[in-house]
């Protein structure tokens, strides 16, 4: 998970090229999609000694607006369409383009927004705050993070 938060730091971070680039926006998802998953490892990890794992984690997730977003996002990506939202149901990551008039190289910047409900959050913003509830968690069960 912290490589694919590397990943979209990068992406975030760059100039993109053209509108048409897919690719970065299936590795933004790919964060996410680990992200929530890490659940699962921490669920049948038997070396990971939390008392009631699966309750722990989901509790985790549903007391938590940034990963109840990222859990609809890669469930919806997934499953083409939320049947049990923790979130909204039309949880979506879009690409939003600055593009002024009159330049050559019109492309200045690129943002992924995930909306969810009402609310739009910019990509990186949501997953820094997943990363620092995963780390919360780890660390109020004495678990090493990283």
């Amino acid at each position: 998970m912290e490589r694919w938060h590397k990943r979209l730091k990068v992406i975030c971070k760059k100039t993109p090229k053209d509108m048409g680039n897919l690719e970065e926006e299936d590795d933004v998802l790919a964060f996410f999609q680990n992200c929530y998953h890490l659940k699962d490892w921490v669920i049948n990890d038997s070396a990971c000694e939390i008392l009631n794992k699966k309750e722990e984690v989901e509790n985790l997730i549903n007391d938590s607006e940034s990963l109840k977003v990222c859990a609809d996002l890669c469930n919806g990506s997934k499953h083409l369409e939320l049947i049990n939202p923790r979130s909204d149901k039309e949880t979506k990551i879009t690409r939003v383009f600055t593009v002024p008039r009159h330049v050559t190289d019109p492309i200045i910047a690129r943002h992924f927004l995930i909306k969810s409900g009402p609310k739009n959050y910019e990509a990186l913003d949501l997953a820094d705050k997943c990363i620092k509830e995963w780390e919360i968690f780890f660390e109020n069960k004495g678990l090493a993070w990283s």
